[in-house]
């Protein structure tokens, strides 16, 4: 299934949210299974992400992994993308282990 990247416009700093569905139109009106927050529809973007084709049936997880191995910035103590020939995917699952095992 495609993939669509939705995120509030003119609030970056909130992040962004990946859905899977058949059309734009219909991973739009998603919005609301994230934690994005929007004073108006206007503001909800929505824009095609072909990375993460067909990968909906990762678990949080393994979504975490492919989020990070593009990019993905989640908090200042995990192994950075810059240092991704450094860091293994190993280090980041550990890592994310951690880190959700702490907020459980």
């Amino acid at each position: 299934m495609k993939a669509y990247y939705l995120w509030i416009e003119d609030n970056e700093d909130m992040g962004g949210h990946i859905v899977w569905d058949t059309t734009w139109r219909n991973a739009r009106r998603r919005i609301n299974e994230s934690d994005l927050y929007y004073d108006s529809w206007i503001y909800v973007k929505c824009k095609r992400y072909p990375e993460f084709d067909d990968k909906e049936n990762l678990n949080k997880r393994e979504l975490a992994l492919e989020q990070w191995k593009n990019g993905w910035w989640f908090d200042s103590d995990e192994p950075t993308f810059d240092d991704y020939e450094e860091n293994t995917d190993a280090d980041f699952l550990a890592w994310y282990d951690k880190r959700h095992a702490e907020s459980r």
